[in-house]
């Protein structure tokens, strides 16, 4: 199994749960090879050039790798006809963070300031056209207005960022902003969820509140292709079934990330929505 993220990353720890899971499903080892680098690039060309003999598997997020192909400026060698989609596992969404004492008090306040003060307000992700990057851009095509975006290089300098008052709010992942919310540092204003988190009930989703925002980190499996159609439906079958243990529930819930698991074929259409998505909001962002 190759997981692309730096350690400590969402994408990292939940994948690391599933492969400790995974060895009491299948009986065997379940090798993880970390593959930090380029917002999952190296993981996922380590992948494509791998022998498709089910034996290699990567634990990924979209809309972080579609980004990978279709940007042409990462001249990536691979495109999504390269591998085969395998079944998705857990969704981490977006969120809007500010500071405990901070003014906006509920995204209506902070959407009515970003309309009178247009670039004014600093807001931090996690790279240009990263998932949080993309929550922005949603946000601000239905405000009409734009904020000053800056781009940090992980959810962790993001937060840090925020708590040291060098951003004004963050877009960053639930799961990467946990600590600021345990501590009482940090309060938030929206989340991307199709419903309430329930890490945080008391939070508003964007949609309840009158805005489309989807942006989310939805992680799931790929294989490369030609890897035979029996082993892919075994490997799925088997790590679908793993995400109703209870105790990978418990150890997910630890993370901080929603198991809400899919099918191969359903996770396929999410992944072209993704794409959809990607393609429609780059032409907004500007580096």
């Amino acid at each position: 199994m190759i997981i692309p993220w730096d350690a400590g990353g969402g994408v990292d720890v939940a994948g690391r749960i599933l492969a400790a899971q995974m060895e009491k499903e299948i009986g065997q080892s379940v090798q993880v090879v970390n593959m930090p680098g380029a917002s999952t690039q190296v993981g996922m060309q380590a992948l494509v050039d791998s022998k498709p003999d089910g034996y290699t598997i990567l634990y990924t997020a979209i809309p972080s790798s579609v980004s990978v192909y279709l940007d042409p400026e990462r001249k990536a060698t691979f495109s999504s006809k390269d591998f085969v989609i395998g079944p998705q596992v857990v969704i981490d969404p977006m969120c809007v963070g500010v500071l405990a004492n901070s003014k906006y008090k509920a995204l209506g306040d902070l959407v009515a300031d970003l309309k009178a003060n247009p670039e004014k307000i600093k807001a931090g992700d996690t790279g240009l056209l990263a998932v949080n990057h993309l929550a922005i851009l949603q946000l601000e095509q239905l405000a009409g207005s734009k904020f000053a975006t800056v781009h940090f290089s992980g959810g962790a300098p993001l937060l840090t960022a925020l708590l040291g008052g060098h951003v004004d709010v963050e877009f960053n992942s639930t799961s990467g902003t946990r600590s600021g919310l345990q501590s009482g540092q940090v309060r938030l204003l929206a989340v991307s969820s199709e419903k309430r988190s329930k890490y945080y009930p008391d939070v508003p989703t964007y949609k309840e509140l009158g805005y489309n925002v989807t942006a989310a980190a939805i992680h799931g499996m790929i294989w490369p292709k030609g890897v035979p159609a029996e082993i892919s439906k075994y490997w799925e079958a088997a790590i679908l079934r793993q995400t109703y243990v209870p105790e990978m529930q418990q150890k997910m819930d630890g993370a901080g990330v929603d198991m809400i698991p899919a099918t191969s074929e359903e996770f396929a259409k999410t992944w072209q929505e993704q794409e959809k998505l990607y393609i429609d909001l780059s032409k907004l962002a500007t580096p």
